[in-house]
């Protein structure tokens, strides 16, 4: 019994394929790896050169998510302070 459903086999999701080109993956790079698995083509070496492919994929999510995070600090600073001047605004306060 096979753990993993592979691209054209009933109940493999689309959304993972949308999943996949979210994270950086082009088309041509899911076929590529999908034809493998479909065709029981996987080589040693192939094998190693699409782990390496997964590894960039993931640093380059641990790098997004890391220009998020200061988008998002500085965001919450730019919230905090309109909402601090709209508290002033409502009490009346002159600034």
């Amino acid at each position: 019994m096979e753990l993993y459903l592979k691209p054209g086999q009933p109940g493999f999701p689309a959304s993972s394929i949308k999943r996949l080109q979210s994270v950086g993956f082009s088309l041509g790079e899911l076929t590529e790896l999908f034809q493998e698995y479909a065709v029981n083509n996987l080589t040693v070496s192939k094998g190693i050169e699409l782990v390496e492919r997964f590894r960039e994929k993931i640093h380059e999510i641990e790098k997004k998510q890391i220009e998020l995070e200061e988008i998002r600090r500085v965001l919450d600073k730019m919230l905090a302070a309109k909402i601090s001047l709209l508290n002033k605004l409502e009490d009346g306060s002159n600034f």
